[in-house]
């Protein structure tokens, strides 16, 4: 049984990580398995601090994402968004207002100067899509696999007494 344990802990799987690790607290701790949950259960607590903070990022480049997509509909297509981004940042010299009756037409206008920025913005996502792929496949740790690693070492830190590999399987899947 201990063997599948450990087996299904090494396989990824995080409920046998989580067993894995009440295993160890009863062998190291000379507890019985409810206790040991109960220790267990404040190591996960200790693994999730600052947990927002680790995931800002992600969090920032989702909202971004998703303003900036939105947002990119008005500034192409709706007459007084492009009006307005005209006069503030771009100053050229708007069609007549006969060509500019249907959203296509504004759409037409605005894309001499909204091209350059959605096209240079769509190139830099493909760059980086492109450059975080060839960084896994030559085994660097992109942003996310960082803060796993050092909310582990953290968490090792803080429990030296238990097995270190079983507390840092834990802490990379909890």
């Amino acid at each position: 049984r201990h063997e599948q344990i450990l087996q299904l802990s090494a396989d990824g799987v995080p409920e046998a990580r989580a067993e894995a690790l009440v295993r160890n607290i009863m062998a190291v701790d000379e507890i019985e398995y409810e206790e040991a949950r109960i220790v267990m259960e404040e190591i996960r607590e200790a693994n999730g601090e600052n947990f927002a903070v680790h995931h800002l990022p992600h969090g920032v480049g989702l909202v971004g994402a998703i303003v900036a997509g939105i947002a990119s509909f008005p500034l192409v297509f709706y007459l007084p968004s492009v009006e307005r981004f005209n006069d503030a940042y771009v100053t050229a010299e708007m069609p007549d207002k006969v060509d500019l009756e249907t959203w296509l037409e504004v759409g037409s206008c605005s894309w001499s100067w909204m091209e350059p920025v959605l096209g240079e913005a769509s190139f830099l996502l493909l760059a980086a899509q492109f450059a975080r792929s060839q960084m896994k496949n030559l085994g660097i740790r992109p942003y996310t696999n960082f803060m796993r690693e050092r909310r582990a070492d953290k968490l090792i830190s803080l429990y030296p007494k238990y097995d270190s590999t079983i507390l840092g399987q834990f802490s990379r899947v909890h």
